[in-house]
């Protein structure tokens, strides 16, 4: 008698512990994050964006309309454009991607973000030709390490 009730309450025991294991905690509210040790996007599936992403915020900034600069009328002739955010970022932790859009003269080819601050970058055209080259303008999105 004594053994089968040690083993039916090694039983319920077991059972659970395996449905504590296996039960969901309380979902979180639609649009939140559940708050662990690291929130990821893996976290609350797909990142869904509806209208748009703000262009000036503290860690994604966009920007086009910046004027290109034009490189001197000779092949390998370069310029730079500095391309100066509306509100800084904290600090130089980011990631950058700029582009020429449009040509206003020449064969111009993207060179190289040559440097980044928290408040600008700086923008690299090179002339393919022996003719000025110009894009009409340059755009820049840049993503801020997270903390």
């Amino acid at each position: 008698m004594k053994r089968s009730l040690f083993v039916v309450l090694l039983a319920a025991v077991a059972l659970y512990g395996v449905v504590g294991l296996v039960s969901a905690p309380p979902a979180a509210a639609v649009g939140q994050c559940e708050r662990k040790e690291v929130c990821d996007v893996t976290t609350f599936g797909t990142l869904k964006v509806g209208a748009g992403v703000s262009q000036d915020q503290g860690g994604v900034k966009h920007l086009r309309g910046t004027a290109g600069c034009a490189t001197a009328a000779s092949v390998g002739a370069t310029c730079t454009t500095s391309i100066t955010w509306t509100t800084p970022f904290a600090d130089a932790s980011y990631t950058i991607n700029c582009q020429g859009i449009g040509v206003t003269s020449g064969v111009p080819a993207e060179g190289a973000v040559t440097s980044r601050t928290a408040s600008a970058v700086v923008f690299t055209t090179i002339a393919e030709t022996a003719v000025a080259a110009q894009f009409t303008t340059i755009e820049c999105m840049a993503l801020h390490d997270g903390v």
